[in-house]
């Protein structure tokens, strides 16, 4: 099985990715799609890994790690990104 490098901060580092114009909010689409296809191969490579996995197995489980690690960044993003809709509580004079 060939050995794919799987590096999140190569994945975003590549010069195909799409380079933000406008600052770090006009990035986010990017890293997100970035971070998207890596979990994508990362899973299609788990989904293809030959069986039986033994425990020992460290390729394996540094992929499990990273398919972790970008779920919990991609969680991240969505959150920080995510509209405040609860409004702020307003004081009344008395």
């Amino acid at each position: 099985m060939q050995f794919m490098k799987s590096n999140i901060e190569t994945c975003l580092s590549q010069p195909d990715a799409p380079q933000p114009v406008d600052g770090p909010a006009s990035a986010l689409p990017s890293i997100r799609a970035r971070l998207e296809l890596e979990k994508r191969r990362i899973f299609e490579e788990i989904k293809n890994y030959p069986r039986p996995i033994a425990g020992c197995d460290q390729h394996f489980n540094r992929l499990l790690e990273l398919r972790n690690r970008i779920c919990q960044e991609l969680d991240r993003l969505a959150e920080s990104t995510k509209p405040l809709t609860e409004k702020p509580p307003t004081v009344g004079l008395a």
